[in-house]
């Protein structure tokens, strides 16, 4: 978990917002790897392992797999960049589900952008930041923290939900990518669609309260 991502990750029980804690028993080139977070409202702890910090309350494993995923070509992280306005680089990207599997790449990508694996499928690589939330609907990010932000398809009952929460994480101006059949949520703005996807924005309004994230380079050969 990149460092300065901490700031933005908040406790998902229902209580008053706060920053967590750290308590870090591992450490590499501004990333953590093994320890901690606490919440000092209602002092529950999460997991740090491998770089994931787990609010599902497990120190291993993920949420369960997509019923359908993203093609795994080699060219989705260019399109990711594409679609969510990447070009300019900086700032924290959201990738939920299956589009974690990007995460590294795009890293690689676009210069000095931060991903965040949300729900990953599979294990991430240590220097990549991700997180396990306690469910699909509850992402324990803070409101506005995000640039963009990519879903897949959950395989929820309510599968807007997602896409709902993902809304709430981006910046007024941010993109959101999203499959096709998954309604637009309130406050954001369509502007373009294909027979998978659609891109929207993110509408001004809504006031995060959050600092932008510095964007970092993972070294290489990490």
């Amino acid at each position: 978990m990149f460092v300065e991502l901490i700031d933005q990750l908040r406790c998902p029980e229902p209580h008053a917002d706060s920053w967590l804690v750290m308590s870090a028993e591992e450490t590499r080139d501004r990333h953590v790897i093994r320890g901690s977070l606490g919440c000092p409202v209602c002092l529950r702890r999460y997991t740090v392992e491998n770089g994931t910090v787990h609010f599902d309350g497990r120190e291993e494993g993920h949420a369960p797999a997509a019923a359908t995923t993203p093609p795994a070509n080699d060219d989705w992280p260019l399109r990711l960049a594409a679609f969510l306005d990447l070009a300019e680089g900086g700032g924290a990207v959201g990738l939920y589900g299956a589009w974690a599997q990007h995460a590294e790449a795009l890293g690689d990508v676009v210069e000095r952008v931060v991903p965040l694996a949300i729900a990953p499928r599979e294990a991430t690589h240590p220097m990549l930041s991700a997180v396990v939330p306690p469910s699909r609907a509850q992402i324990p990010v803070a409101t506005g923290a995000l640039r963009a932000v990519a879903v897949d398809r959950a395989g929820d009952a309510e599968p807007h939900t997602v896409v709902t929460e993902a809304a709430r994480l981006v910046r007024p101006g941010g993109r959101i990518l999203a499959p096709a059949e998954i309604p637009v949520p309130a406050g954001v703005r369509e502007i373009a669609r294909d027979a998978e996807w659609w891109v929207g924005e993110r509408e001004a309004g809504m006031s995060s309260g959050v600092v932008p994230i510095a964007g970092r380079r993972r070294p290489a050969g990490t």
